[in-house]
């Protein structure tokens, strides 16, 4: 088993921690849509409840910035988050999470050209369900051992 660190790409930056942050599920379909409300774990106390209200997405766009959400975990974004968002991208099922960096990039560089405030969600695959090892590419193993099984 190996002793690394589990962050060695970002324990030099000065990087900002919330260690008082509860999600309000351990499913995707109720922590998404409650994190990028007001609701907390606490208040969140059914699944459609982001249905009525403006998420992040919903004011950051109404204050003038261009918002993107690029989905790579299986389709749009989980309790209507992105149902006033006019730019998506969604990617197929099988895909790595770095199939939304050139999209990333070009979203960037795209916005700097125009003078353009961006705010992106960028909604990964990445650990979601078993067979955590079909999710990345075998030069990523870091970790060891790998569990092969989705069991």
């Amino acid at each position: 088993m190996s002793n690394s660190p589990t962050n060695p790409y970002t324990e030099s930056l000065n990087v900002i921690s919330f260690k008082d942050f509860y999600s309000c599920g351990v499913i995707t379909a109720i922590s998404v849509p409650c994190m990028l409300t007001h609701y907390t774990h606490k208040t969140y106390t059914h699944r459609n409840l982001s249905l009525y209200v403006n998420n992040i997405l919903d004011i950051a766009q109404s204050v003038g910035y261009e918002v993107w959400y690029l989905g790579n975990n299986g389709g749009k974004c989980i309790g209507g988050c992105d149902r006033n968002i006019a730019h998506k991208i969604l990617y197929p099922t099988d895909s790595f999470d770095g199939v939304i960096l050139p999209d990333i990039q070009h979203i960037i560089q795209n916005a700097q050209k125009r003078q353009k405030h961006i705010f992106i969600i960028a909604h990964q695959y990445g650990s979601h369900g078993a067979s955590y090892v079909n999710r990345y590419p075998v030069d990523f193993t870091y970790f060891t051992p790998v569990c092969t099984h989705k069991e």
